[in-house]
């Protein structure tokens, strides 16, 4: 029997937390996002992997999102190290 999962990722719009004038005062170096929230379904758990493009607050890319199981390489950026069941990182 394969194991079915579910993620839901909304982490992604805890980043943009304070309101642009809020994130002045603060000295706050990250651009504000658009909220992002989506499920992926993964049949099979040992194969789950997700790419998500967060776009700033003028709708252009700014960030990639990627999650994947543990011990999966990217040639493209092989200084991000995927351990434990599932583990995600932000790049630009």
């Amino acid at each position: 029997m394969k194991l079915a999962t579910k993620v839901t990722l909304l982490s992604v719009a805890i980043v943009d937390v304070c309101t642009a004038a809020s994130a002045r005062e603060i000295g706050n170096p990250w651009p504000s996002i658009l909220p992002v929230a989506k499920t992926f379904h993964f049949p099979d758990a040992k194969s789950a992997s997700v790419e998500l493009t967060v776009a700033g607050r003028d709708k252009r890319p700014l960030y990639l999102l990627e999650c994947h199981v543990g011990g999966y390489y990217n040639a493209e950026n092989p200084s991000f190290e995927y351990t434990g069941a599932f583990d995600c990182h932000m790049r630009n």
